[in-house]
């Protein structure tokens, strides 16, 4: 696949996904302020369960997502066909069960559980069945390579539910965000099922469904262990600290949850491509192009957005959301931690492409378990939500470095140390620090009226984009993607 094709699909779908976020952040935003700091807690609480629920493939969609394009890519699409039926028949199984251990979990809890509760968990679990349905469409469009029905799909769904939201909480509270999630769910899986050309079928095969399951469940392991990555906070704060604290961090979430999708969403295009080059190859040099320009790109892209975004996020908190003010911070502190975990994002992709699995499990599970760790320690050592993000970040860096670490080790650049790659990732990361930490001193952050606060935040702006100008320079001049994709926008380059 040619460059230009490349950076077009992640054009598409990266804006899909930005529109789908920035909507997500703006309802974030207007919902926390109907609800306020404590039913914000409490919709974030439940949001825990959709979220975890969409492993409810055990793997067998992982498996998908690698079997097939690697058949593909070797044509054998009849067989591919068969792993497909085999695996939708297995995972609709799968999330169905999840449906109904839920109801029945409602009708048991009846003299335990309060009203809301006994009826969310009922409608969450069709939530879930509907949020499985597209990932499976997305797994066809994928493998095909065709990646505009999925960014239109997730564009009509984020704006849906954004309308819905807004006009369902204002009279139904939670649950009317529950109903606008389940309408704009439906309406995506339709969308899906309207624009693909294959038509999954109920087949099951034991076989083909066990082999789906050992191939995928090395990757499910190590993407359920970054989902408890950026999860064991929240749950710590369940556990242990009032629910209005879970309103404050659930905003910090939100902020960074759309942060972490500049570069997984580039991830998503470039990674069949893995698949297919070594499924032809076998070779993993013959990775290192697809590798290493897009990493060298973010290592300059994401320092530089992280940073705008920890220069400005005080000042919509501030001046619509007071009553969240106190999650500030902690804001902040998961901005850095979003840094590390975008950077290592295509090189967790591509150790799962040439089966270095091992050191994603182990040391995500080590990883985990440290941030368990660490944020009740700093809880209990008085830090509330603010030590519950610098545990939840310290534990990001150590887990991106890592991942970067084995990946300069299988695939070295010529003359160069793995540890010099791994400096000179992080280089540009040190110098945009160093450009906010100056701003903040020459020109500190101040309580002020909304319009002193924008003019502030202007001038900061300006400055920042002055200071950081030789980055795109110097990113300009090792790959050419500015002039690139400037050729693509404006149509003067179409192949």
């Amino acid at each position: 696949m040619s460059v230009v094709k490349t950076l077009k699909d992640w054009g598409g779908y990266a804006s899909s996904q930005y529109v789908a976020r920035f909507a997500a952040i703006i309802r974030g935003f207007i919902v926390a302020r109907l609800l306020g700091p404590e039913a914000y807690g409490g919709w974030t609480a439940l949001l825990q369960i959709y979220d975890q629920g969409g492993f409810a493939h055990l793997g067998i969609l992982n498996g998908m997502e690698r079997e097939v394009p690697f058949l593909l890519g070797k044509g054998e699409e009849e067989k591919a066909k068969q792993f497909r039926n085999a695996g939708y028949t297995a995972i609709i199984g799968t999330t169905t069960l999840i449906f109904l251990i839920l109801c029945l979990i409602s009708f048991l809890g009846r003299g335990s559980y309060d009203t809301l509760t006994r009826v969310a968990l009922p409608l969450i679990g069709a939530a879930l069945v509907l949020q499985i349905q597209t990932f499976l469409y997305n797994q066809v469009f994928m493998a095909d390579q065709n990646f505009t029905p999925i960014s239109q799909s997730w564009t009509i769904q984020s704006l849906l539910n954004f309308a819905l939201s807004i006009a369902l909480v204002y009279r139904m509270g939670i649950y009317g965000l529950i109903v606008a999630l389940i309408v704009s769910n439906l309406t995506a899986v339709l969308f899906l099922r309207s624009r693909a050309t294959f038509r999954f079928r109920v087949r099951w095969d034991g076989a083909l469904v066990w082999q789906l399951f050992k191939r995928g469940v090395p990757v499910f392991a190590y993407l359920w262990l970054g989902f408890l990555l950026r999860q064991v906070d929240k749950l710590v704060i369940i556990a242990m600290l009032p629910r209005i604290e879970l309103g404050y961090y659930g905003i910090a979430g939100t902020v960074a949850g759309m942060l972490v999708y500049i570069t997984s969403s580039a991830s998503f295009v470039l990674f069949p491509q893995l698949l297919r080059k070594f499924g032809k190859t076998g070779e993993i040099g013959a990775l290192a192009r697809t590798l290493k320009e897009p990493t060298f790109a973010f290592s300059i892209f994401v320092p530089v957005l992280l940073a705008l975004v920890y220069l400005w996020i005080h000042i919509p908190v501030v001046h619509f959301l007071p009553k969240f003010a106190p999650g500030i911070d902690a804001m902040r502190i998961l901005v850095l931690g979003t840094l590390f975990l975008s950077i290592s994002s295509l090189p967790s992709y591509f150790l799962i492409t040439v089966n270095r699995t091992k050191v994603l499990l182990i040391g995500g599970g080590l990883i985990v378990a440290l941030e368990a760790a660490l944020n009740v320690a700093l809880v209990n050592a008085g830090l509330g939500i603010r030590g519950v993000a610098l545990g939840a970040a310290i534990c990001q860096f150590l887990y991106g470095t890592i991942l970067l670490t084995y990946t300069f080790r299988l695939i070295p650049d010529e003359g160069e140390s793995t540890l010099r790659s791994v400096l000179r990732t992080y280089a540009p990361s040190l110098y945009v620090a160093a450009v906010v930490a100056a701003l903040f001193v020459f020109i500190p952050v101040t309580a002020g009226t909304l319009r002193e606060d924008l003019v502030r935040g202007m001038i900061h702006g300006l400055l920042f984009v002055i200071a950081t100008a030789p980055l795109w320079i110097h990113l300009q001049r090792k790959t050419g993607v500015l002039s690139l994709a400037w050729s693509i926008v404006t149509g003067r380059r179409k192949h």
